[in-house]
């Protein structure tokens, strides 16, 4: 039996996007979605090949990126929003 993580049901509660999907709702480029993904920036479900993002899990990752509000971030490196919000802000 495989061990469900206690926040997976709440994670999954709202659905979740394929790939072009979740490019479209947020505007990001499907290979910046695939590199947040691959650093663990960006959680997912796979099923077969396809991953799956959770539509809460994409929300909270676009939440990173929103300008006088404190970062929801991982204390790990900046993500690919905010990296591009800091050189926007730095022009």
């Amino acid at each position: 039996m495989t061990t469900v993580p206690p926040d997976a049901a709440d994670l999954l509660a709202d659905g979740c996007f394929d790939i072009r999907t979740a490019a479209a709702f947020s505007g990001l480029s499907r290979s910046t979605l695939y590199v947040a993904m691959d650093r663990g920036h960006l959680r997912f479900v796979t099923r077969g090949r396809r991953r799956l993002i959770p539509k809460r899990e994409l929300i909270r990752y676009l939440s990173e990126g929103l300008r006088g509000g404190a970062a929801v971030g991982n204390g790990q490196e900046p993500s690919d929003v905010q990296r591009q919000d800091q050189e926007a802000t730095a022009r």
